[in-house]
């Protein structure tokens, strides 16, 4: 790969050869590049000096010269080695090809620490919040999975403190289910009570000072205020423009089940379940209405018209998509 200089080094202009005064020119002689600093300094002075000696009626027109000249030895020096780094990131093996890890993993290892690690991260902080109380006891469980990658000396006390805090929030009923539909009470009710008792759990672990306990029971906890959040979200947070109305919008989340098989019907597919090879796969797909209802939309409007039936499935580096040539579909 060809690496291009994007800033030009530093350039010496010089005045004319023939503006320059003769001793200009027998100066320039002691600071070529070429010669060691401390020679290049003790030659200019040396110059200087016999100059000022000098009782010529031309030294007081001569003495200019000698600060010129060493400017001028400065600013080579700094144009050389200018010159001289450029030639060396130039000249670099640059092998971005096979350095680069890809998108997923740049993603994953990207050093911005509050971009989600997992499908559930990214899928409950894209859920709207309607209830501020219960986004702030969510807030305060992302900071405890946080610290709890810290690989050396793990900050339990503010963990605890974070837990202890959700759990006084967790037990004000009233301010946690606000914003619940009345039909759907009973239900939020339930995971109100599941994340009561979990963060009492969470709560042992850390005492315990345990990380494996502490993030499996804050993951879990952390899925019941999703569930919770999503029965107080029943539309979206904003307006979608005008322009968008004609069409489809997801509103929401919708889930899909995916069926795929190799063409040629062998038993390629494993399961974590167990079982062995299979000549099917299933996937589950999540579609994100609340972050983009217009491409979520417009994906629950294929499955819905059958058009994925019977399709072939490309798949590289940049995404998925369903069909051949210029009739392809994108997942």
């Amino acid at each position: 790969m060809q690496a291009n200089i994007l800033a030009a080094p530093a350039s010496l202009v010089l005045p004319s050869a023939g503006s320059m005064h003769g001793a200009h020119q027998e100066l320039l002689q002691h600071w070529s590049p070429s010669q060691p600093r401390h020679y290049r300094r003790r030659a200019v002075r040396q110059q200087c000096r016999a100059v000022r000696q000098s009782g010529a009626s031309g030294a007081k027109q001569d003495l200019p010269s000698c600060h010129w000249a060493h400017q001028a030895a400065q600013a080579s020096k700094q144009a050389a080695a200018a010159c001289l780094a450029a030639i060396q990131v130039a000249s670099l093996p640059l092998m971005l090809d096979s350095v680069s890890p890809p998108a997923a993993s740049a993603l994953l290892n990207s050093p911005n620490a509050q971009i989600p690690r997992s499908v559930d991260a990214a899928l409950r902080r894209s859920i709207p919040a309607f209830n501020k109380d219960v986004k702030d006891m969510q807030a305060r469980l992302e900071d405890v999975a946080f610290k709890l990658r810290i690989p050396q000396r793990k900050p339990w006390q503010g963990m605890s403190d974070n837990v202890a805090a959700s759990l006084a929030l967790a037990q004000q009923q009233d301010k946690m289910l606000a914003e619940v539909p009345e039909d759907k009470r009973r239900e939020a009710s339930q995971y109100l009570k599941a994340v009561q008792d979990g963060l009492k759990k969470v709560q042992g672990a850390i005492d315990l000072k345990d990380s494996d306990r502490t993030s499996i029971r804050t993951s879990d906890v952390l899925r019941n205020v999703a569930e919770l959040e999503l029965l107080q979200a029943p539309n979206l947070s904003f307006i979608p423009p005008k322009s968008y109305s004609s069409l489809p919008q997801l509103k929401g989340r919708g889930v899909v089940e995916l069926i795929i098989e190799k063409p040629d019907g062998a038993s390629a597919y494993v399961v974590n379940e167990g079982g062995g090879p299979r000549p099917q796969a299933h996937l589950t797909l999540v579609l994100e209405g609340y972050s983009a209802p217009v491409t979520a939309g417009n994906f629950a409007s294929n499955v819905l018209q059958r058009l994925y039936i019977g399709k072939t499935l490309t798949v590289d580096y940049t995404g998925i998509l369903v069909g051949k040539g210029t009739v392809s579909v994108a997942i």
